[in-house]
């Protein structure tokens, strides 16, 4: 009796295996599932696949990176013509009282730090903290004296601007740490398509051997022969042998013996040939020509 074909996936590299499940999760669609009585496992099992393929390959870095960078640089920029004013005025001021003054507002500037190569988190509490102080006597009267009253709301300015672009960048790499692994995805997606096959075979079964409707045999037909060319093409690409045509038309549920138990279609240790790619490596190869 026809079914879809158990077919190991373990040994496949990442790029492999995600092709196989962007290929069963397309081809078996879900207004098919809805009218053929198995949506609920194939709800499952698009949900667990959709969530391998978006993790595959992702990204190292950031596409905010000049956008974090040039917020940066111009704040480095404000904080540093900030210092050099107070300086200027705290070294060549002639009047003593605002020579003075300058020289209160750039002694903060040098607790401050060289914050131009602290981390950026660093940098935006250190600027933080500097423009409170700022706004604090006898600040606030230095700055007045030197005609410097916006200082701290331009240090704040450009300080709040880079921390408003670079919290996003914060999101970005929560998610990133907060992704399961390949290897967590992966037995996901194939536990889910083995409910969902073991549904279809079911369903199959039951109406070949009760309800015999032919409308509905020759749909669910379809829907396996459809998955099983796609499981069986998979099986020989990972094993690097090709079977015959006649091998691929009739192996069934009931008769293959899975591919850890069959020494004739049993998986090389390195599929990819030594060129990368496992389970926790998501870097192999995609799918080669055999």
């Amino acid at each position: 009796m026809a079914g879809i074909a158990a077919v190991g996936k373990t040994r496949a590299n990442n790029g492999l295996h995600v092709q196989l499940m962007t290929d069963l999760s397309t081809k078996i669609t879900k207004e098919v599932a809805e009218s053929l009585g198995f949506a609920g496992p194939y709800a499952k099992f698009f949900a667990a696949a959709t969530m391998e393929i978006d993790s595959y390959k992702p990204f190292k870095g950031y596409v905010d990176t000049k956008e974090v960078e040039g917020g940066d640089d111009v704040r480095d920029e404000v904080f540093y013509f900030n210092r050099a004013v107070a300086k200027a005025y705290a070294d060549h001021h002639p009047d003593a009282d605002i020579k003075k003054a300058g020289a209160d507002i750039f002694f903060l500037f040098n607790e401050a730090g060289n914050v131009t190569v602290m981390d950026y988190a660093a940098e935006t509490a250190t600027i933080t903290q500097l423009v409170t102080k700022m706004r604090q006597e006898p600040f606030v009267s230095a700055l007045a004296k030197i005609g410097q009253e916006g200082m701290p709301d331009m240090l704040e300015s450009y300080n709040t601007a880079f921390h408003e672009i670079y919290s996003k960048r914060s999101v970005v790499e929560r998610e990133r740490t907060t992704t399961a692994s390949m290897k967590e995805l992966r037995a996901a997606s194939d536990a889910a398509w083995d409910e969902l096959a073991e549904a279809i075979n079911a369903l199959y079964t039951v109406n070949e051997l009760v309800t015999k409707d032919e409308e509905k045999a020759a749909a669910l037909l379809k829907v396996i022969d459809d998955a099983n060319t796609y499981l069986l093409r998979f099986r020989k690409t990972v094993s690097g042998s090709a079977s015959s045509a006649t091998d691929e038309e009739t192996e069934t549920p009931d008769t293959e013996t899975p591919d850890e138990e069959n020494p004739d279609t049993q998986e090389p240790e390195n599929p990819d040939g030594g060129d990368g790619g496992d389970e926790e490596n998501p870097s192999g190869p995609g799918i080669p020509n055999p």
